[in-house]
């Protein structure tokens, strides 16, 4: 029996996926998890959070943004200084399959450039906005040497809709020793808009204290890395069903 078309693109999307691949946790039994933060820097909401967590001896992984970075350069360099890990989320924040190559090569280019220009070191790491990518775009961050970093459980802290107590609700099934939660110091999404510092706090005051009840600790993904292999997928599904 002669294949049927499919076949051939689903066997190309295989070979993509088992090359072509983003981590999304570490295999560990270490009580750690990766605690990260989008879309920042804020010159409202940033500082706060810089003081919570260092009161709470807790470390992160900010993915900021280039536009962002240039505007604020002294909180990332905070950040830096008190011990957090600074990866790209682009220059813009547009969704980067949007782009094309070429788009998507400068965007994440810029902003590899701007957020080493302050943080005074290369990042290895890069979050694509709203998650999507393609297969080109794996392939572009990996010639400017950027390493896809995903998540394993999600606050889902840009619906308004959800109080403070439903987006708890929605971290704790999905992270364990090893997971790696996605959380946001600002929204740079389209149309950007203005974040209650209050709200992020007493979220980041909730995940902090559930961590800790469940004694757990909170470090950046570069700290996270060191506590054993990485867990990776593939992450393309945009590609696979748009």
């Amino acid at each position: 029996m002669p294949p049927t078309p499919r076949r051939p693109r689903r066997a190309l999307q295989l070979a993509v996926n088992a090359v072509l691949r983003s981590d999304v946790a570490v295999a560990t039994r270490r009580p750690v998890v990766g605690l990260t933060f989008d879309d920042g820097p804020d010159p409202l909401v940033t500082p706060r959070l810089l003081d919570l967590l260092g009161s709470r001896g807790a470390r992160a992984t900010f993915f900021v943004v280039g536009l962002r970075v240039r505007a604020h350069p002294g909180l990332v360099a905070r950040a830096v200084a008190e011990g957090h890990e600074i990866a790209v989320h682009g220059h813009t924040h547009r969704r980067l399959p949007d782009l094309g190559a070429w788009g998507q090569l400068r965007d994440l280019a810029t902003a590899r450039r701007s957020t080493r220009a302050v943080a005074g070191a290369r990042p290895r790491r890069y979050r694509p906005p709203y998650g999507e990518q393609r297969p080109s775009t794996v392939l572009l961050a990996k010639a400017l040497r950027l390493r896809g970093a995903m998540w394993t459980a999600s606050a889902h802290d840009w619906k308004d809709e959800l109080d403070e107590a439903a987006q708890l609700a929605r971290v704790w099934p999905d992270l364990t020793a090893g997971g790696v939660l996605l959380l946001h110091d600002a929204a740079a999404g389209e149309p950007a808009r203005d974040v209650d510092p209050d709200r992020v706090l007493r979220l980041v005051t909730g995940v902090l204290d559930g961590l800790a009840e469940r004694q757990l600790s909170a470090v950046s993904l570069a700290e996270l890395a060191q506590a054993g292999p990485a867990v990776t997928e593939p992450w393309f599904d945009r590609w696979l069903h748009g």
